[in-house]
């Protein structure tokens, strides 16, 4: 089941994606730095921060339920799992959408909110989930090519196509999120005019039990797009409401410019080994499994560690690269958030032993209590130490998840939960494997 050569390829197709979507999104703040001021800048990261904060909580989960069944619908039934996802979505999404009309025009009414950028946002809200289903997909079959090009398609366009609407336009929010849209749509128009879709085929009305299934694992997993958002943004939010939005914006540029190398090396790794690793847990293949993490574990290790210490030495000249002037401020911050980012990039390895394995409930309590802990010491840090203690506070609370998720992640975990011994037959309905051991 190991193909070495095939690993070697879709490690080479991952690294060409993430390295590149990094060096243009790294490039790209370099652009807009220059083009519009910490204020504007600001309030796109904050606007773009909700966003994401919808987008994890209506599409995320499902998808990591599509990672982890993929496995067993990849004979032949792509089609079927490809429906069961489309129908859950598009409730959701249409559910969402209903109620952010109506929030809108309320806001417009009551506090003169501008009622464009709300329906770009909802517009990139729509594109975003379009494309983190087919590459999710698309990453579970292995087809890292088709991934990279959307990865690096957006990562570098998106910023080119903001500078032209900052000309075009006028240094506003609304131009920056309108290219972005333009972007994200014209990708996804080229992907689905030129590319096989994964699981492509005659639609078929979604099975109740597989829906049952994918509902069930990805329950758990909802609550924890706010609390991921309350650990990744929500101090932006804090910095913004406590220091103003100058100070929001000089921390959005630096905390983006820190956290991207880390999750670049974080998903280069986990985007390659992880379908394997959940094919040989689905498998139960355990020992192989096993084998794999130790290696997963140590090559993400290795690189940011490396990573951190290159960092600490060259921190002056990263800011004068990567940074314009009005934002070099941030320099004492950077040692702090990349610290924190090494230590979450290891606490995601531990987190997706739960995820193969099925325990959902065991990830939420992990980032119920980040989330809880990340806020006070953001708040602490804000109120006593200004922006520097709000970057102090992120390897705290990121070494605090990553002893939780190793705790977690070790408990029983050669004996797969309720969740993971069910399975579907080839009729499509659940059953259970009886030789799986259950654990209370």
């Amino acid at each position: 089941m190991i193909n070495r050569r095939r690993l070697i390829k879709d490690g080479v197709w991952v690294s060409i994606g993430q390295i590149g979507s990094a060096v243009g999104t790294l490039i790209g703040i370099r652009a807009l730095t220059e083009f519009v001021v910490p204020q504007t800048f600001g309030a796109v990261a904050l606007l773009l921060g909700c966003t994401t904060l919808v987008l994890g909580t209506i599409v995320s989960p499902v998808m990591q339920a599509a990672l982890k069944y993929y496995p067993e619908y990849s004979n032949g039934r792509g089609h079927t799992l490809r429906s069961a996802i489309l129908n859950i979505l598009a409730k959701r999404i249409a559910l969402c959408l209903s109620a952010a009309a109506v929030g809108a025009l309320l806001a417009a009414w009551l506090f003169g909110v501008d009622v464009t950028l709300v329906f770009l946002c909802a517009v990139l809200l729509i594109l975003d989930g379009l494309r983190t289903f087919e590459m999710s997909l698309l990453n579970a079959a292995r087809r890292q090519a088709a991934c990279a090009m959307i990865s690096n398609g957006e990562a570098w366009g998106r910023p080119m196509a903001a500078i032209w609407a900052l000309r075009l336009f006028g240094s506003s929010a609304v131009s920056i999120l309108l290219a972005y849209a333009f972007t994200s749509a014209v990708i996804l128009c080229i992907f689905y005019c030129t590319t096989r879709l994964e699981g492509s085929g005659s639609y078929t009305h979604p099975d109740p039990s597989i829906r049952s299934v994918i509902n069930g694992y990805s329950l758990p997993l909802i609550p924890m797009a706010a609390l991921g958002w309350i650990n990744g943004v929500g101090d932006r939010y804090l910095i913004g409401g406590m220091l103003g939005l100058e100070q929001a914006g000089i921390y959005s540029a630096v905390y983006g410019l820190m956290s991207r190398p880390f999750t670049m090396i974080s998903g280069i790794v986990e985007l390659t080994l992880r379908p394997l690793y959940n094919r040989l847990v689905a498998d139960r293949m355990h020992e192989q499994a096993d084998r794999l993490l130790a290696k997963w574990l140590l090559i993400v290790s290795g690189v940011v560690g490396t990573g951190f210490v290159c960092i600490i030495l060259f921190d002056t000249l990263i800011t004068k690269i990567l940074l314009a002037e009005k934002y070099r401020s941030g320099i004492a911050l950077m040692p702090w958030i990349a610290g924190g980012y090494a230590l979450l990039a290891l606490a995601d390895v531990f987190i997706k032993i739960c995820y193969a394995y099925g325990y959902t409930g065991r990830v939420l309590m992990v980032q119920v209590v980040g989330a809880a802990v990340s806020l006070v010491l953001a708040v602490v840090g804000i109120k006593f130490f200004g922006l520097i203690g709000a970057a102090m506070a992120v390897p705290a609370y990121f070494g605090l998840m990553l002893l939780m998720t190793t705790i977690a992640a070790r408990l029983n975990i050669k004996k797969p939960s309720l969740e993971c011994a069910a399975c579907v037959g080839d009729s499509g309905k659940i059953k259970i494997n009886e030789d799986i051991p259950i654990s209370p």
